[in-house]
């Protein structure tokens, strides 16, 4: 088994990426995040969880998004949607 190592960043990663704070989201969110990515977090109540996520992205150089949108309401999605691309920029992969 060979050592782990840091992330190629020269390799191209999506610009913007969403993940949940907890479970399968974070495991996602942090693979994105450990290939470069800028992850927006959507947490839905779970503050203490997402911001312990990103502020461990932000510890391994990746900067995050928190968002707090509940999925079945269409306009707090866009509302989130609308924020992440204000902080990340149009190419945000939403």
């Amino acid at each position: 088994m060979r050592p782990l190592s840091r992330p190629d960043r020269s390799r191209a990663a999506p610009p913007s990426s969403p993940a949940g704070a907890t479970g399968i989201g974070a495991e996602i969110g942090r693979a994105l995040a450990a290939a470069g990515a800028t992850v927006a977090v959507n947490h839905l109540g779970q503050h203490p969880d997402a911001h312990a996520l990103l502020a461990a992205f932000e510890r391994d150089g990746s900067p995050g998004i928190a968002g707090n949108a509940d999925l079945t309401d269409p306009g707090a999605v866009q509302t989130t949607v609308e924020l992440v691309r204000a902080e990340s920029g149009p190419s945000a992969s939403w």
